[in-house]
């Protein structure tokens, strides 16, 4: 026999490897966002023609980054707002909104920010105006999808990269 003989610790290495990959693995897809960890209730404002969109991170321990978006360019890779007529309509370019941070107490659209931080427990509105949008203020009832880019999860000292969510919420207008 002219092979060497492994001896234990070959074999104790190569369960150290495993191991941690599966520690790795278990750590990464426990800081995930849970569907049930982010509620969005969307709603019209009808004297301001104006879409409330709120989120809230119902997460004790993990804190995010909403990425909203850029201003000035054709890529909305961020999160955004579609507006349908009926959850069978297509997507379409006309109907896509950028989300704005909305200061409900001074009633007012903050400027606009690229990132929005959520803590653990934590709600924040958004908005998006309906004013001169005549075809979906003449609509009894309009579809919003709000995608949510999430870009980083944070618990504790670990970080992740997040994704992409989306919600639907059909909304009364009249």
């Amino acid at each position: 026999d002219l092979v060497r003989s492994r001896g234990l610790g070959d074999v104790y290495k190569r369960q150290m490897k495993y191991i941690i990959c599966i520690l790795i693995s278990f750590t990464f897809s426990a800081l995930c966002l849970s569907q049930n960890e982010l509620k969005v209730d969307v709603s019209y404002l009808k004297e301001k023609q104006f879409l409330l969109i709120k989120v809230k991170n119902e997460s004790s321990s993990k804190s995010f980054g909403l990425f909203n978006g850029r201003i000035g360019t054709n890529e909305f890779d961020g999160s955004i707002i579609y507006i349908r007529e009926s959850p069978q309509s297509p997507f379409s370019d006309d109907a896509m909104f950028l989300m704005w941070e909305y200061d409900e107490k001074a009633d007012t659209l903050k400027k606009y920010r690229s990132m929005s931080w959520m803590n653990p427990n934590e709600e924040k509105c958004f908005g998006i105006t309906l004013k001169n949008k005549e075809k979906w203020l003449n609509a009894k009832s309009i579809v919003v999808t709000t995608k949510l880019s999430i870009r980083i999860i944070k618990e504790g000292d670990a970080s992740v990269v997040g994704k992409i969510k989306c919600f639907e919420t059909l909304v009364n207008i009249r």
